[in-house]
């Protein structure tokens, strides 16, 4: 009879459909672990640059000052202006002797306007920017700041390593002085370099350490960072040595065009402990530039802080609990 198959062709029509929702979630799975294996590649690569560059700066610092010094023209120099809290759109500040010889535009380095829109970024490849504390005088270097102008040539040795995820190579020594590759022509002149929460993490600790995402010093990019400390042989802390690296430049390391569908909306969540002690996840970061280089997903700048909410509470808190434990997977649920 007609009711018959009316019930025949729904009851089909559900299992195939049940069906195609198994299969999608299974490829789909299969993807976020094949992801979740190149990032964590990626970052035992990057900590391992970090601790080979905390390793260079202190054999820089350590050498004898006849043979530490490097050539002249190894390091744009510029001079801090008073410190303020570091901010995550802090733009590039002016050096004090304004040089732009030598700096080129390059794919990949551009600086973010307050609307999250690309400016140009030239670099320097060539050389270090070295930013001197407020007191400090730029024509009498003392010798660690002296030591800090010869790492443009290690620190290219260690940014060939591990490729375009080495955007940015700082270093921060314990006086605030501060050597920034590849140069750029200026830096945020009224930052507070050691009150950067990568610094502080770093000099507590004895081995490389990641901070959370946060804003790129000069550029305002979204980024990670992986920081070591550099200590003299007694132990003592010198300072700090980090990589930056761009959250869309590390999603493009490990996505290929088409793995991530340009309609998909991609979020940075964190999560942080409610009043009850359990997780809850906060959208920290959006899409807010749309890039088809890498399936169209280009985290460029914070946005504000917001909880991940959603009608089904049961499975956003198994959820909440797997990033929390650093756990991948796939679920499916409605979403504010």
């Amino acid at each position: 009879s007609q009711l018959a198959l009316s019930r025949l062709v729904e009851r089909l029509s559900t299992r195939v459909g049940a069906h195609l929702v198994a299969e999608a979630k299974t490829r789909l799975g299969r993807t976020v672990e094949d992801h979740a294996r190149l990032l964590a590649g990626r970052r035992q690569t990057l900590a391992l640059a970090a601790a080979l560059q905390a390793d260079a700066v202190g054999q820089a610092l350590a050498a004898p000052p006849d043979k530490r010094h490097g050539p002249p023209l190894e390091a744009v120099i510029t001079t801090a202006l008073p410190a303020m809290p570091m901010g995550m759109g802090m733009g590039i500040g002016r050096a004090d002797r304004p040089d732009h010889e030598g700096f080129t535009d390059t794919p990949g380095y551009f600086r973010l306007d307050l609307e999250g829109r690309p400016l140009p970024l030239p670099i320097d490849p060539d050389r270090v920017l070295l930013r001197l504390p407020p007191e400090a005088n730029p024509d009498a270097l003392s010798p660690e700041a002296a030591a800090l102008t010869g790492l443009a040539r290690p620190l290219k040795r260690i940014a060939a390593l591990v490729g375009p995820l080495a955007h940015f190579q700082d270093t921060i020594l314990a006086d605030g002085t501060v050597a920034v590759y590849p140069a750029v022509p200026g830096w945020p002149r009224r930052a507070d370099p050691v009150g950067a929460p990568w610094y502080q993490a770093a000099i507590a600790a004895d081995a490389p350490v990641w901070s959370p995402p946060q804003g790129e010093p000069g550029t305002g990019r979204v980024s990670v960072v992986v920081a070591a400390p550099v200590r003299r042989p007694d132990g003592g802390v010198l300072g700090a040595t980090a990589i930056f690296t761009p959250l869309s430049d590390l999603l493009a390391s490990v996505s290929s065009p088409g793995h991530i569908a340009p309609d998909i909306e991609t979020l940075l969540v964190l999560a942080v402990p409610d009043d009850k002690g359990a997780p809850r996840l906060l959208v920290e970061a959006g899409q807010v530039v749309r890039a088809a280089r890498h399936g169209g997903h280009n985290w460029q700048a914070f946005v504000h802080p917001a909880p991940l909410s959603s009608p089904d509470d049961a499975t956003l808190a198994v959820m909440a609990l797997d990033v929390a434990a650093g756990h991948s997977g796939v679920v499916r649920l409605p979403y504010n």
